[in-house]
């Protein structure tokens, strides 16, 4: 390589006060922002909850207010809410909790008992069903609950705090959150930008809303569907696993035979042909729930896909439980709607 002539032009990079001092604030920004947000983390998580139930309620609250005055129907609709969310937990917790003890105990066993059957064992064995079996039941509470174990500790503190902050965040945006989102909007100057967010805003949230309900009610057919033929092939941990096939139902095409999975298994330690005939019969589900109750809703929803689906809901389930997945889908399933009617709005405007 030739040498560098010694008139060659070098260049210098200086570096004013003025340039340092704004990486200095810029960074420091970063920072102090970063660490505020990590630190709000969990009353962020309150607010995106409270938003959450504000818009699955508000299709609720616009029937009854047609009867009567706006607050009355937030107050019915409140206590209904606390009404079934307090017989439910009095119905089932318990059996959850105590079935999962039961599942804790059964499910290892019934693992050993593939490992050593004739028919199966070999693969079992290779796969370590008994070893993977228990360490996967041992860590079902805390997958459900989500986060580390000090996240647990400080949402036990706090929980009391929390519900009482949600549910009141919760009466203040059904009341005001379309206010709020209107008035936001106004502040946009150009008239038909203005209007194209507003419609966007409006049929988009309202399709979110109900792909939402929609997949939950699928979800919970799912796991009823789950805990019935449990209790028919006499599989132990029927509301648990059920509960565990309802979270898997929300994502379309293969979750209900992934969460219909364990009881096949659980099945087939005691005899084969129940666990293909379980296996089966989630399939034949899968294929009605897909071809017929997942275009019916996508058709007058939003369309979201497998894939997204599972990864908003694992990265919810992670951080913050069942309710974590279920407000991460909740979000995905507005933001699809939104650019879906905003794309519609803006070809249309361009034809």
């Amino acid at each position: 390589m030739p040498p560098a002539s010694p008139n060659a032009r070098r260049t210098h990079l200086a570096l004013s006060g003025r340039s340092i001092a704004l990486v200095v604030v810029t960074v420091a920004s970063v920072v102090a922002v970063t660490g505020i947000v990590s630190a709000s983390l969990r009353v962020l998580g309150w607010m995106a909850a409270a938003a959450s139930i504000a818009a699955l309620l508000e299709p609720l609250v616009e029937l009854l207010a047609r009867f009567m005055r706006r607050g009355v129907a937030v107050l019915i609709t409140m206590l209904l809410v606390f009404g079934t969310v307090g017989g439910i937990a009095f119905l089932t917790v318990n059996d959850v909790v105590h079935e999962l003890g039961v599942l804790r105990e059964s499910a290892p066993k019934r693992a050993r008992q593939l490992e050593r059957s004739e028919r199966f064992g070999s693969t079992a064995r290779s796969f370590k069903l008994e070893q993977k079996t228990r360490a996967l039941v041992k860590g079902i509470p805390n997958r459900l609950r989500g986060g580390s174990n000090a996240d647990a500790l400080r949402a036990a503190g706090t929980r009391g705090v929390a519900y009482l902050a949600t549910t009141v965040l919760t009466v203040f945006l059904i009341v005001n959150g379309r206010k709020l989102l209107i008035a936001a909007v106004e502040q946009i100057s150009d008239e038909k930008r203005r209007e194209t967010i507003r419609g966007a805003l409006r049929d988009g949230g309202r399709r979110g809303v109900q792909y939402t309900i929609g997949s939950m009610g699928m979800a919970a057919l799912a796991g009823l569907l789950v805990a019935a033929t449990a209790r028919v092939v006499d599989v132990p941990g029927a509301a648990p696993l059920a509960l565990w096939a309802a979270l898997w139902d929300v994502v379309p095409m293969l979750g209900a035979v992934i969460g219909a999975l364990p009881v096949a298994i659980l099945a087939a330690a005691s005899s084969p042909a129940a666990g293909v005939a379980v296996l089966l019969v989630f399939l034949a589900y899968e294929v009605f729930e897909a071809m017929v109750l997942q275009r019916r809703l996508e058709r007058g929803s939003v369309h979201v896909g497998p894939f997204l689906t599972l990864v908003v809901a694992s990265v919810g389930l992670e951080l913050y439980g069942i309710g974590g997945a279920f407000f991460a889908l909740f979000a995905t399933s507005v933001v699809v709607g939104i650019f879906e009617v905003w794309r519609e709005e803006t070809t249309e405007t361009a034809d």
